[in-house]
């Protein structure tokens, strides 16, 4: 099975004014906010190729995409935990088939193809939860704090909380390095990390967020600007 997951608003091309505009006008991503794929059958074609099937979810449509995986890594790394890296074949697609019709139409100003290559990091993420997923199960728990907003801490970490159709995630960044993960809900108003051993806690204008085997952080809302 394969599931990858891209918050639409990260898109950086260097220059903010595109970005705001692909990010609002094109992407619009206040409605559309994460791009989704979901596997169907996922099928060891030649050694180290996979080919996948699946559905790719863009700005609210969805259409069946295959895509080409080949492996061009397998190492177990300082953690004891095992790594794949995959490259994915280039593939194409055409905007407009997703509904992205802004700057279309023949104006020649954006076009249509898009064109896509990536590599991609498996990561074995055992060894790094250390039972959290014992401890803290998945379920359906009380949620009276919105899974929304922006929040800063003091030493410059920021988490963005991001819910699409009942699924969450959280985007955090400070002054080293930045990633993207998926969120399940294990308590009231409280949220384990799938790719780490991390769990955040939805407050009042504010959350918590422990790093296993860390103190918890309090990051605060951001203002409005």
């Amino acid at each position: 099975r394969l599931e990858l997951f891209v918050d639409a608003s990260s898109i950086n091309t260097g220059l903010k004014i595109r970005d705001r505009d692909l990010v609002e006008k094109y992407l619009q991503t206040k409605a559309y906010p994460i791009i989704y794929f979901k596997s169907k059958s996922v099928r060891l074609t030649k050694p180290n190729y996979y080919e996948v099937i699946g559905d790719l979810h863009l700005h609210g449509v969805s259409k069946e995409l295959r895509i080409i995986l080949t492996v061009i890594g397998d190492v177990i790394n300082g953690e004891k935990a095992r790594e794949i890296g995959f490259k994915l074949q280039t593939i194409k697609l055409n905007r407009t088939e997703y509904g992205i019709l802004e700057g279309a139409m023949g104006s020649g100003s954006v076009g249509d193809t898009v064109t896509i290559s990536s590599v991609i990091r498996v990561r074995d993420v055992t060894p790094y939860r250390k039972g959290l997923d014992m401890q803290y199960p998945e379920k359906k728990s009380e949620v009276t704090f919105p899974f929304s907003g922006s929040f800063q801490g003091e030493a410059g970490e920021h988490i963005k909380l991001i819910e699409d159709k009942g699924n969450y995630f959280i985007a955090f960044s400070d002054n080293d390095w930045s990633w993207f993960a998926q969120a399940k809900l294990v308590g009231p108003n409280l949220y384990k990390l799938l790719s780490f051993g991390s769990l955040v806690e939805v407050k009042s204008g504010m959350i918590s967020f422990t790093t296993s085997g860390k103190q918890a952080k309090v990051l605060t809302l951001e203002e409005l600007k």
